[in-house]
């Protein structure tokens, strides 16, 4: 009795039905069915191999693609007519390293950037890549892991900014490419180099004093970034800096806790006073950004060694007038700006 559809679908994914039954179903006049034999993970050679030559670029794509697929098989489909199952073959990383260098000079920008991408790629191609007329083959050699430290140099120094990006984030790029690329003109490519968690320290530091709320966000990300300049971020204007930090798995546990009640609405106004005498900054000035903190302990912050933290006192919806008009005489330019700022000073002011 001839088994019904489900049957044939079922037998073609189960790991236990015999290799010269998937052969057989390999050739099924299904294309569904077909390219349903070669999600089995004990697909044979010889399903493969007719498959290759499938007359549905799906199927052929999906036997490119698959690392079971023998290499002869591989190296015969790279001729394929079709640049989608020739980019499969790219950036399959079982292709024979011939075979990729061969598919390094396709005429399919989409293939290049395949063979680009694949670790498989052999060094000296993937140098060649790095010079690439095409800006996502280039950008696609710049996060390969694989391409040469000299070439990340290279492309470090590219006139795409999405390609100098991918060099940033790349972890195997050369520390003194990442110094470069750390004062980037782009916001962008500076943020990637914050991000990466190969960055040396000193740079890093250097990334922390961006101009740029979001580059100092990746910095505040970073699991590399030291707690010293993290404890620096905890005092961040950015809200998502500061959430950063919070969620940066090398921020000591003990801190986090005490700066989510410090900063939680909600916490008792005895807690936050004693708080506020805690000898964390990141804790004083989640304090001091509290709307629910009570006067008194604003102006016991106000007085704090702190300039970020008296600031923001001095922003604080809560903080009485007479605390605000002796901020606006602080010694920080930034504190009195933002004392003069606060609506209860401008009311005074008018």
């Amino acid at each position: 009795m001839a088994l019904s559809t489900e049957d044939l679908f079922a037998a073609a994914e189960d790991p236990t039905t015999p290799a010269e039954r998937l052969v057989a179903l390999a050739s099924n006049e299904d294309p569904n069915l077909r390219r349903s034999v070669l999600s089995n993970p004990n697909v044979p050679a010889d399903a493969l191999r007719i498959l290759a030559g499938d007359g549905w670029e799906s199927v052929r794509s999906a036997v490119a693609g698959n690392q079971a697929t023998p290499p002869d098989t591989l190296a015969y489909m790279a001729g394929d007519s079709s640049k989608k199952v020739r980019a499969a073959v790219a950036g399959n990383q079982t292709t024979p390293p011939d075979t990729l260098a061969y598919l390094t000079g396709d005429s399919s920008k989409r293939v290049r950037a395949a063979a680009a991408a694949n670790p498989a790629t052999l060094p000296d191609r993937l140098t060649s890549l790095a010079r690439d007329e095409s800006e996502a083959v280039r950008a696609a050699a710049a996060k390969n892991t694989a391409t040469p430290s000299g070439a990340l140099t290279h492309l470090a120094r590219d006139t795409t900014a999405s390609v100098r990006a991918a060099v940033a984030a790349n972890p195997a790029t050369p520390s003194s490419a990442l110094t470069d690329l750390a004062v980037d003109g782009s916001q962008t490519v500076r943020t990637a180099a914050a991000e990466n968690p190969t960055t040396p320290p000193g740079i890093l530091i250097s990334l922390a004093r961006d101009e740029s709320g979001l580059v100092r966000a990746g910095v505040a990300a970073n699991p590399a970034t030291p707690p010293a300049i993290l404890t620096s971020l905890a005092r961040d204007d950015s809200a998502v800096v500061r959430a950063g930090v919070a969620e940066n798995p090398a921020t000591p546990s003990g801190a986090k806790t005490k700066v989510v009640v410090a900063g939680n609405p909600a916490t008792p106004q005895a807690t936050l006073a004693q708080l506020a005498s805690d000898s964390s900054d990141w804790v004083r000035m989640e304090v001091a950004r509290n709307p629910t903190t009570p006067p008194s302990t604003l102006v016991h912050l106000a007085r704090d060694t702190s300039d970020w933290i008296r600031r923001a006192v001095a922003r604080n919806p809560s903080t009485p007038p007479s605390t605000l008009a002796e901020l606006m005489r602080d010694v920080s330019q930034d504190v009195r700006r933002a004392a003069s700022g606060h609506p209860a000073a401008r009311q005074q002011l008018s």
